[in-house]
C-alpha cells in the first residue's frame, strides 16, 4: 500500500468519496503533531461502527464529562439513528458519516472508538495512528496474527495510546485475585482451565445466494481487507460475519477468559498449541467449530481451553450478578477460569462475578465479589490520553492474547495438529502450512491491504 503526503490527503479523500477507491495514509515524516490534551480539555471522539456494542460504548463514554462524541460512522446509513440516539445525553448532535476517513481528516478529533469487526480492527487502528488519533478498539481485535502485530507497530511508531476493549484488565477484583495467587495461597500452580461453554446458534443455514445490496449499505467498504463475496445478509453482513473465516480468525468470546488466564500465569506465548475440535451440529452452519478443546504447553504449566456453543446449561455470568455482592453458580458458569494449585483451587469470573478459593479439605479460604469494570476501563483510556502512559489493555497485551486464540483455531483448521511456537517471530516452527494462516493472502484485498511498513 502506498503512502500519501499530508498535502494530498484531503484531495484524495474527496476523490475517494465521490466514486474513486483508495486508502489514505500519511508518511511518518509529514504527520502533523497531534494536539496535547490537558486534564481539563474536552476529549473529542469519533465512533467507527454502530452496532449494539458500539452504541453501548457511546453511552458509557458520555458518562464522563470531558467526552464529546463528534462523529458516528457506519457503512450502513440506516444505523445512523442508533448512534445519534446513543449520544442523546450530549447537547451537540454528532455528525453521521459513512466513510470513517472523514473522522481521520478532522484535526479536532482526538480518538476513535473502533467496533467495526475483527476484519477491520487492525487496519482502522493503523490508519488512526497514522492520522495522529488515539484508539479504543473492541475485541475480537484482529483477523490474524500478522494484522495484530502491524497494529502494535503503528501504535509504537506514532506514539499513540491504543486500548483494546478487554475490560477485565481494569478489574480491581481480578488484580486482587492475581495478588492472592502470587502470594502463594494456592501453593504451586501448574494447571489453569479456561471455559467458553455457551448455547448459541452458530450461523443461519445456507445456501447463501447473492442478494441485492441495500442502497444504504456501502458493501465494498464494509468488506475492507476481507474478500468481497456475494452479498447475503445471512453471511456477509454486520453481526453474522463472526461465524466465517473470511472475517473472523477466531471466536469473539474466548479472548476475555484467555486474556485473564494469561494475566494470571504471567506469560505470553506457549511452547506449543494443540486443539481437537469439530462441528457437531452442522445444521447451525458456521466455519468455526462449535466444539473444541485446546492445550497450551507453557513448559511448567498447562493451560487448557474448552469451548462449546450448544450447551444450554452453561451460561455467562448474569448481568445482575456482575454488579452485585453475589457469586455465580460456578458449576453452570460457562465463562469461568479455574486455577489449580497444590494447596487449593480458585474459581474466577470474567466481567464481574468475583472469585472464591477453596482449600485442600474443601473449606472456603477466601473470596471477593466483583464488578463489571467498563467505567474503570474507559477512565483508564481517557487518563492515558492525557498522561501518555500505556493503558491497562495496551495494544500489545491485547494482540498477544488474541494471537493465542488464533493459534488454537489454526491448529483446528489443520486437522487438529500440534503446533510448535516461535515466540520471537510469532510463527510456527518448521510448519509452512500453519504459517500460511498467519496473514491474509497478499495482505488482503485492494485497496484495503495491510501495509508491511506502517
Amino acid at each position: 500500500m502506498g503512502t500519501f503526503s499530508a498535502i494530498n490527503r484531503r484531495r484524495f479523500l474527496k476523490k475517494s468519496l465521490t466514486g474513486g477507491l483508495g486508502i489514505a495514509t500519511v508518511s511518518g515524516g509529514l504527520l502533523s503533531i497531534p494536539k496535547t490534551i490537558s486534564a481539563n480539555d474536552k476529549v473529542v471522539i469519533g465512533v467507527m461502527g454502530l452496532g449494539e456494542r458500539d452504541c453501548f460504548l457511546i453511552e458509557e463514554f458520555l458518562k464522563f464529562p470531558e467526552v464529546e462524541i463528534a462523529y458516528v460512522c457506519d457503512t450502513d446509513t440506516r444505523r445512523y439513528k442508533d448512534g445519534i440516539e446513543a449520544a442523546k445525553t450530549q447537547k451537540k448532535k454528532p455528525q453521521a458519516v459513512q466513510d470513517f476517513r472523514i473522522m481521520l481528516d478532522d484535526k479536532n478529533v482526538d480518538a476513535l472508538i473502533i467496533g467495526a469487526g475483527s476484519h477491520w480492527g487492525p487496519l482502522a487502528t493503523i490508519m488512526s495512528c497514522q492520522a495522529g488519533k488515539d484508539v479504543y478498539v473492541e475485541k475480537p481485535f484482529s483477523h490474524d496474527i500478522y494484522e495484530g502485530r502491524k497494529a502494535v507497530e503503528a501504535a509504537r511508531k506514532y506514539q499513540r495510546v491504543v486500548q483494546v476493549g478487554s475490560q477485565n484488565r481494569s478489574g480491581e477484583y481480578i488484580k486482587d485475585a492475581i495478588e492472592n495467587i502470587r502470594s502463594g495461597i494456592l501453593g504451586e500452580v501448574h494447571f489453569v482451565r479456561v471455559l467458553n461453554m455457551l448455547n448459541d446458534k452458530r450461523g443461519v443455514p445456507g445456501p447463501y445466494p447473492e442478494c441485492p445490496i441495500p442502497p444504504e449499505f456501502d458493501y465494498d467498504m464494509w468488506c475492507g481487507p476481507a474478500p468481497k463475496r456475494a452479498y447475503n445478509p445471512n453471511k456477509t453482513a454486520p453481526g453474522v460475519w463472526r461465524n466465517f473465516w473470511d472475517y473472523s480468525g477466531s471466536d469473539s468470546e474466548s479472548i476475555h477468559q484467555l486474556d485473564i488466564a494469561r494475566w494470571v500465569i504471567g506469560k505470553d506465548y506457549p511452547r506449543s498449541v494443540y486443539s481437537v475440535g469439530r462441528v457437531s451440529f452442522p445444521e447451525h452452519v458456521a466455519d468455526l467449530p462449535d466444539t473444541m478443546s485446546t492445550i497450551y504447553d507453557y513448559d511448567d504449566l498447562t493451560l487448557s481451553f474448552d469451548l462449546t456453543w450448544w450447551t444450554p446449561t452453561m451460561i455467562k455470568t448474569p448481568w445482575p450478578t456482575r454488579n452485585s455482592d453475589n457469586f455465580p453458580h460456578w458449576p453452570t458458569n460457562g465463562t469461568r477460569i479455574e486455577i489449580y494449585g497444590s494447596n487449593g483451587i480458585m474459581m474466577l469470573g470474567r466481567h464481574g462475578g468475583g472469585w472464591q478459593i477453596w482449600g485442600p479439605k474443601g473449606e472456603l479460604v477466601s473470596s471477593q465479589y466483583g464488578r463489571m469494570p467498563v467505567p474503570e476501563h474507559i477512565r483508564n483510556f481517557l487518563d492515558c490520553m492525557k498522561t501518555r502512559n500505556k493503558p491497562n489493555a495496551d495494544v500489545e497485551t491485547g494482540h498477544i492474547s488474541q494471537a493465542i486464540v488464533h493459534m488454537a483455531y489454526i491448529s483446528y483448521r489443520l486437522g487438529n495438529r500440534n503446533l510448535v511456537v516461535d515466540a520471537a517471530s510469532e510463527t510456527f516452527i518448521n510448519d509452512d502450512e500453519a504459517n500460511g494462516y498467519l496473514k491474509r493472502p497478499d495482505n488482503g484485498r485492494d485497496p484495503w491491504k495491510i501495509p508491511d511498513n506502517v
